[in-house]
């Protein structure tokens, strides 16, 4: 009679494991789609700005010509605006640090490590890693056990490894349009 009360305590509690195991697999299985979901609105964002962006200059630029070919003065065009000449000294052009700006950085004669980037190039690459850090960590449940937690941790970052794959051969796919992302990311292959 002990044994079989015992037996029946065991199903009762591995049952109960079972259905939390079920549960905590679904769980994932809803932040992992949350992620998915994060991480393509967020790059669909993107691309949307880098088309309203193109789109804008290339609009700029057609407005321009047509106000150029009968005007012989073009005076409209001379007057230059203080605050985008303000932006572009101060933060669009601006070198990280006083002197060195899209000059090689060298460490000797024979070794050449790339250029520095700008103050917006900069902020750009610290917001992109941010972001692959915050989508790596955000949601996990860190009082899980441990495998649980780097199951989740792999599969995230797999999951951006891919992104930034399709990200960084988004430039040839880019480039017959005429965009340039090279303009504003330093990327050496």
């Amino acid at each position: 009679m002990v044994k079989m009360v015992m037996a029946q305590a065991a199903a009762q509690s591995s049952g109960a494991a079972a259905v939390a195991a079920k549960e905590a697999a679904v769980n994932a299985a809803g932040l992992n789609q949350d992620f998915y979901n994060y991480l393509l609105i967020i790059c669909g964002a993107l691309v949307v700005a880098l088309v309203i962006w193109r789109v804008w200059l290339e609009s700029v630029k057609y407005v321009r010509m047509l106000t150029c070919l009968n005007n012989e003065t073009q005076r409209y065009f001379a007057l230059p605006s203080q605050s985008y000449a303000s932006f572009k000294k101060h933060f669009l052009y601006a070198p990280i640090f006083s002197k060195r700006h899209n000059r090689e950085f060298q460490l000797s004669a024979a070794i050449n490590v790339g250029t520095l980037p700008t103050r917006f190039q900069l902020l750009f690459l610290m917001s992109y890693f941010g972001t692959n850090i915050a989508f790596c960590v955000v949601s996990i449940d860190w009082h899980e056990d441990f495998v649980t937690i780097a199951k989740q941790v792999r599969n995230r970052t797999g999951i951006l490894a891919v992104v930034n794959m399709v990200r960084s051969s988004f430039h040839f796919v880019v480039n017959p349009t005429g965009l340039d992302l090279n303009d504003h990311v330093e990327c050496r292959y």
